[in-house]
């Protein structure tokens, strides 16, 4: 089984972004040209212009975690202070095309405990358990049926998101 048939679809990864979901996973989709400067690729599958990364290098790396005073710099503080803001322009220009690829146990963490996934023929289905399973997460895989619950939980407010 494909790596990309394990974790969220890049659609649905982008839409829990959206819904301000933390973005902390094990893998990433990366979206553009695969010479962004990450590595540690495990396996990388293309779909719509993305490609997954086990790693992404630096992703936490925050502009302002450099607190350093004038002191500490001498004459260099003020050149130092314009690279820490071009700095956090490229990142956050960066982070624009970078999701959580959540794995199904990441997916299955967020998820209430009365929710459970099952297949049902060839497709997933997902619903809360003494309930049918809805067509409305109906999906290819496991992965792409939790985040379908979750995105429409977050939605109706029936969840609040875990940041």
């Amino acid at each position: 089984m494909k790596l990309s048939q394990q974790v969220s679809s890049p659609e649905l990864s982008n839409k829990l972004k959206e819904l301000g979901v933390k973005q902390k996973s094990l893998f990433w989709w990366v979206k553009g040209k695969m010479n962004y400067g990450y590595e540690g690729e495990w396996d990388i599958d293309e779909s719509d212009n993305y490609f997954l990364f086990d790693h992404v290098v630096g992703h936490t790396f925050s502009a302002d975690e450099f607190r350093l005073s004038a002191d500490d710099l001498g004459e260099y503080f003020e050149d130092f202070e314009k690279l820490r803001k071009k700095t956090k322009k490229i990142q956050k220009k960066r982070m624009k095309g970078i999701c959580s690829a959540f794995t199904v146990a990441e997916l299955g963490e967020m998820l209430p405990e009365e929710y459970l996934t099952r297949k049902i023929g060839k497709h997933w289905r997902g619903g809360r358990i003494g309930e049918s399973y809805a067509k409305t997460s109906e999906s290819e895989t496991e992965a792409d049926a939790r985040a379908k619950i979750i995105v429409h939980l977050l939605e109706d407010k029936s969840i609040i998101n875990n940041k």
